[in-house]
């Protein structure tokens, strides 16, 4: 992992950049709390919130200005069930 200054001041203070992918820096108190919450979550509670992460992501990445609209629907929603089944979620 090798940060520049420029990729420091554009990330905020719990964020890192490994390998192009941003990850958050939470207390380890806090990471068993929500994994205790997601294996207690039924399949449906778990897919609503990987849904959801992904609308979060998309309009963060429509907010800082860059083109949206510009992946087909169907590869979309392919890559969000991958990474779904990837992530656990049942089959």
């Amino acid at each position: 992992m090798s940060a520049q200054p420029d990729d420091i001041a554009a990330t905020p203070p719990n964020m890192v950049d490994i390998g192009g992918e941003k990850a958050v820096v939470i207390p380890l108190t806090e990471y068993r709390a929500m994994k205790a919450l997601a294996d207690r979550a039924t399949p449906e509670e778990q897919e609503d919130a990987w849904f959801g992460a992904a609308i979060a992501e998309a309009e963060e990445w429509e907010a800082a200005g860059r083109p949206g609209g510009t992946i087909p629907h169907e590869l979309v929603v392919a890559e969000m069930e991958a990474a779904w089944r990837s992530a656990g979620g049942r089959q």
